[in-house]
């Protein structure tokens, strides 16, 4: 592994990436039981596409990876709040990184972080018009912490400012547990222009965290490729590391047909980070004999002995139930956006590839990005809505793919409907919304709307 220094900052080749390297300015960096703190960049084309990560080097060896998606220990570093004075974690400290680092949009302190300003001092025409909104506050006894962020994310000539409730709450001698729900979408025109105010019925949900890598159970993946991907064949099996290879054989000699998966544990699907998740897969079939790229399936087995096949080859129903596990207790039920994100992905899209939220996902990228002039279509869309009664819970959001990164180039904008509920009848739907011919990055494009 290479590196270098350049313009103040220590530059570290790993394979084909390029890693900026630099003393983090966090609260946290000057905490006293702190030894040294480091902020990690992966640089992209736009800084809100960028990877941050964070390291922690405490002067009694304790070592914190923060915002990876191989590594978070922002439980064990919460930890800390249950330690003596000098060694504890200061609950301002804390919050600003669980914001930063715990939230998909990089969420800001409602009082203002290292990372941005105070909301109100950002936006001042939200102030006085969100319920149960409150700046860092600690609660009585040791351990309990609850605060606010704010997290933007671009839409064209407007902007959407979603706001998170966190809380907190250390044992001595454990790890953490950390909860965030979403209170409400704002949609800013202006500083001083609220257009819409969303306040959400969203539940409290865990920080999801990488999964500790554990055996693949052969029998049973080897059973599920065979009983909806493909079918009964003689197989060769090989495990190396981090991936599974699954060589299956129909018929017998030269005439004998040949098929290849190659499987590994997703890294970025929040889906497969759910409480309720035994193990999930990422299947590639024929990965290395097509010019167009493999075929991709997702596998989901349950702790409770359900399994769901999405994507390439999946399974009929699967989509629709894998859905209907939102009516179940909290610990059993998908996180919306985890489930709305693999449905983008696995589910029907055109032109064989695979869908994108028009929010952006872990290693995906928000849709105003990908059409920043084209404020007519990000205007119609909107991020993923929810509402729910007593016997229904009705899903809203909007997905895209991009047919190619080179122009001119077509982005088809899907909406989706998610609906399960007692006694009616589930529907997982995607209709075409928009297609939008781009001839360059920066362009409006064209818009064809669906009828």
């Amino acid at each position: 592994m290479d590196s270098f220094v350049k313009d103040g900052l220590l530059w570290v080749l790993a394979g084909n990436r390029a890693l900026a390297v630099s003393r983090a300015q966090w609260q946290l960096a000057g905490q006293p039981w702190v030894e040294d703190a480091f902020q990690v960049i992966e640089p992209a084309q736009r800084p809100t596409e960028e990877n941050v990560y964070g390291l922690v080097y405490a002067r009694d060896g304790s070592q914190y990876v923060l915002g990876s998606h191989r590594r978070n220990d922002l439980p064990a570093l919460a930890a800390r709040l249950t330690l003596e004075p000098g060694q504890a974690v200061a609950p301002a400290a804390l919050a600003e990184v669980v914001a930063w680092f715990g939230a998909q949009g990089r969420g800001v302190l409602v009082e203002g972080s290292v990372w941005g300003p105070p909301m109100f001092d950002r936006f001042p025409a939200i102030r006085g018009r969100l319920k149960g909104l409150e700046p860092l506050r600690i609660e009585a006894g040791a351990g309990r912490v609850k605060f606010s962020s704010y997290s933007v994310f671009p839409g064209g000539p407007q902007l959407t400012v979603a706001v998170d409730e966190w809380q907190i709450e250390a044992v001595t001698g454990g790890d953490a547990r950390i909860q965030r729900r979403r209170l409400a979408e704002v949609v800013v025109g202006a500083p001083d222009e609220v257009r819409e105010i969303r306040e959400l019925d969203l539940r409290w949900a865990a920080l999801r965290l990488p999964r500790k890598e554990k055996p693949f159970d052969v029998e049973r993946i080897v059973l599920t490729v065979q009983d909806v991907l493909y079918g009964p064949q003689e197989r060769t099996i090989e495990v190396d590391g981090g991936h599974l290879g699954i060589v299956l054989k129909s018929g017998w000699g030269q005439e004998g047909r040949t098929e290849d998966f190659w499987i590994t544990r997703p890294t970025d699907w929040a889906l497969a980070l759910e409480p309720w998740v035994d193990d999930a897969l990422v299947v590639e079939k024929d990965r290395f004999q097509t010019h167009s790229g493999p075929s991709i399936s997702g596998i989901f087995y349950a702790d409770d002995g359900a399994e769901y096949v999405l994507g390439h080859g999946g399974r009929d129903g699967d989509p629709q139930r894998l859905a209907e596990r939102l009516l179940l207790p909290d610990h059993q039920a998908p996180d919306v956006s985890a489930l709305a994100e693999v449905l983008a992905y696995l589910g029907t899209e055109p032109g064989g590839r695979y869908g994108t939220l028009i929010e952006g996902s872990v290693n995906s990228t928000p849709l105003a990005h990908r059409l920043p002039a084209s404020s007519e279509v990000l205007a119609a869309v909107f991020p993923l809505r929810r509402s729910a009664d007593e016997t229904t819970v009705r899903l809203e959001f909007f997905s895209y793919v991009q047919s190619r990164h080179a122009f001119p180039s077509i982005v088809t904008v899907s909406k989706w409907l998610v609906q399960v509920g007692s006694g009616v009848e589930t529907v997982v739907e995607r209709r075409e919304f928009a297609v939008v011919t781009l001839a360059d990055e920066f362009g409006d494009g064209s818009v064809q709307w669906a009828r």
